[in-house]
């Protein structure tokens, strides 16, 4: 007898809860744009957070944009929270 591989209902992200984003930067012709993201893991697989400017945890946590696959069902969403204001948002 085989069963359903259970969904993880853990929230988590890389970088850690605690840890700060990673910081990198977004192309548009020849302008660089500094964004700081993190990437879901578990429940939050496929799930993206985003914010304009290379920020700590703290003030990524206090706002930035999601976009990505829906954990609460099918479909993707992007959230648009104002905290990313660069290419393809």
């Amino acid at each position: 007898m085989h069963s359903k591989p259970q969904k993880s209902s853990k929230k988590s992200w890389a970088p850690g809860e605690t840890e700060d984003p990673i910081h990198g930067y977004v192309l548009d012709g020849n302008t660089s744009h500094p964004v700081s993201v993190k990437w879901g893991e578990d429940a939050n697989i496929q799930h993206t957070l985003i914010s304009d400017g290379h920020v700590s945890n703290d003030e990524h946590g206090g706002g930035h944009n999601h976009y990505g696959k829906k954990r609460e069902g099918p479909g993707y969403f992007n959230e648009d929270r104002g905290k990313y204001s660069g290419p393809g948002h």
